[in-house]
């Protein structure tokens, strides 16, 4: 159903010559991601509505999606399944948050050892969307503004004693580096098995 209307919307905008054809694949494979994120996005809130827990379901998203926009990680090949999975991993945040969130010391140890990580493992790419070396760079760079950024707000929030906040901060840097080392290592299988397959050949 998905993605019929993103192919009905990229076709739509061709004939309005508002897109190049030689364009179609980019955009195809940015509205079906936009979709997913946004579908993703309204049932996470709701079930947070339901789950009185609304307030950290919006931080956890405000943070996760800049990062993961640019960092990449794992892409999972049915939409039911991503969106069943990224539902839950947030309610899983919360759960932790709430049922026992991390002292100081472990929030600050755990927010620049992800972070660090994140930094030298990014942005990690799919075989949906390869990305060429000025894409990686231009990636790169703007992961690196969005750590940053993240990181001030973090240290903002220690000063501020907002102990929740710096929790949600912490797990949501974890469940990035997660993803993106899982990412990661998918996406290293597929290529050595496209290499392995055309040595074959």
């Amino acid at each position: 159903m998905m993605k019929q209307v993103v192919s009905g919307i990229t076709n739509y905008l061709i004939q309005e010559k508002i897109i190049d054809e030689k364009e179609k694949s980019i955009y195809l494979f940015g509205f079906n991601l936009f979709f997913k994120y946004l579908v993703c996005i309204v049932f996470t809130i709701l079930l947070g509505a339901m789950n009185h827990s609304l307030k950290e379901v919006v931080i956890i998203i405000l943070l996760f999606l800049p990062l993961r926009s640019y960092a990449g990680g794992i892409h999972l090949k049915k939409d039911s399944f991503c969106l069943i999975c990224s539902v839950a991993i947030v309610q899983i945040v919360v759960f932790i948050n709430r049922l026992h969130p991390f002292n100081l010391i472990a929030n600050i140890f755990l927010s620049l050892t992800t972070c660090l990580l994140i930094d030298l493992i990014g942005p990690v790419d799919n075989k949906n969307k390869p990305l060429d070396n000025i894409e990686r760079t231009v990636f790169k760079n703007r992961l690196q503004k969005v750590l940053f950024v993240q990181l001030i707000v973090f240290f903002t929030m220690i000063l501020l004693n907002q102990n929740e906040f710096i929790t949600l901060m912490t797990l949501s840097f974890c469940v990035n580096l997660f993803s993106m080392l899982l990412g990661k290592y998918f996406r290293n299988r597929e290529v050595c098995c496209q290499k392995y397959a055309s040595f074959l050949n």
